[in-house]
């Protein structure tokens, strides 16, 4: 009798997990702006992690690398700010739509999690699979860029910590109510 209740809580767990995969999913798909992709972010490193940090600004530029790589955003130390990469949401707008909630999604979560004070990369690619793959289940695309982000795409690099504080700055534009949910008290 106990291993068929346990068998059953087993089961219980897994359609909870199922259905907060379907949940997560849904939302995303749904989430028409930076901003509301951003509050999912938060939503899945405070699930899974249990850490939270408000404050943050969202800023667009257009940012140059080498080689004929765009970097996809970065986080400069010590600062309040996330910068993506204009180019790069051009082309996957143009390219393939499909990619472009995932796309933001993960790299917000990169850069959040950067704003932790992570700034091992092999932490960060750690800590994004596990948040991805635990809240997306092994088959979405979410989880899949954590684990194969070149396949999708090779000419987007991450930016190395060192290089955070030497980007040029090219002409920012800040995205209003990017962080709203932490910002109550300015309603």
């Amino acid at each position: 009798m106990a291993k068929i209740k346990k068998k059953a809580s087993k089961n219980t767990g897994h359609r909870k997990k199922s259905k907060l995969g379907r949940d997560f999913a849904r939302k995303l798909k749904d989430a028409e702006t930076l901003a509301e992709i951003f509050e999912l972010v938060k939503d899945a490193v405070y699930y899974t992690m249990g850490h939270k940090r408000p404050g943050l600004m969202l800023g667009l530029a257009e940012i140059q690398a080498e080689q004929k790589k765009s970097i996809g955003s970065f986080y400069p130390l010590g600062s309040n700010f996330i910068i993506i990469n204009k180019a790069p949401l051009r082309k996957i707008m143009e390219k393939n739509r499909r990619l472009y909630q995932p796309y933001v999604f993960h790299m917000l979560l990169r850069e959040y999690m950067h704003s932790f004070g992570i700034m091992d990369e092999n932490l960060i690619r750690q800590n994004v699979k596990k948040i991805s793959g635990s809240l997306f289940g092994k088959n979405h695309v979410v989880t899949a860029l954590s684990t194969r982000f070149r396949k999708f795409f090779p000419d987007i690099i991450y930016s190395d910590p060192e290089n955070y504080v030497k980007q040029e700055n090219t002409g920012i534009e800040m995205v209003d109510n990017f962080d709203s949910s932490s910002t109550s008290y300015l309603r």
